[in-house]
């Protein structure tokens, strides 16, 4: 498996490179405190959900994006080919 998961600074980062024969990969993490975290990642996007009943907001950093997710809620960007979109792909 070769979706890479990396901690700096209190961020998640994420570097999705899923092999082709793996159409779905699905993960519950625990990370800083948060017990409830989910982290699905498929040919097509990579989902990261902060379940409800979080104690606080956690920070992830895909590509040259940094998000908050807050307690409950879901980050979503696109993949192509269970890897992460060039700029020069980007819709």
């Amino acid at each position: 498996m070769r979706t890479v998961l990396d901690t700096r600074g209190g961020t998640l980062h994420l570097r999705p490179r899923l092999p082709s024969a793996i159409g779905e990969l699905r993960l519950g993490l625990r990370y800083r405190g948060h017990w409830g975290i989910d982290l699905t990642c498929r040919q097509d996007l990579i989902r990261v959900t902060l379940r409800p009943g979080a104690a606080s907001p956690m920070r992830v950093c895909y590509a040259s994006e940094v998000v908050e997710i807050q307690p409950g809620a879901s980050w979503e960007s696109p993949l192509q080919h269970g890897r992460t979109m060039s700029p020069a792909t980007d819709p």
